[in-house]
């Protein structure tokens, strides 16, 4: 896992993340979301939920993101179950 200092570009680490299924632990909330990492922009970021839900999180509440062991698939893509890669 990396760690940010203040002169490190946060776009840059996140981008690795793009298409994976991660979870991103939030400031003052005890769960983690979890999801397909979608877009970075400036200021925010773009997430797939397995129900095919798509959410954006401000960078500044993102306390941790981590990609997960088990790469699911969304199910609004054609799965039935959603299934392990």
């Amino acid at each position: 896992m990396q760690t940010l200092t203040e002169d490190d570009d946060m776009g840059e680490i996140f981008d690795s993340y793009i298409g994976k299924v991660v979870s991103v632990h939030i400031a003052n909330t005890e769960r983690p979301i979890y999801g397909v990492l979608l877009r970075v922009a400036k200021k925010f970021i773009a997430m797939e939920r397995r129900d095919g839900r798509i959410i954006s999180i401000s960078k500044d509440s993102i306390v941790r993101m981590q990609p997960t062991r088990t790469q699911f698939r969304p199910v609004h893509a054609g799965l039935a179950d959603a299934e392990a890669v």
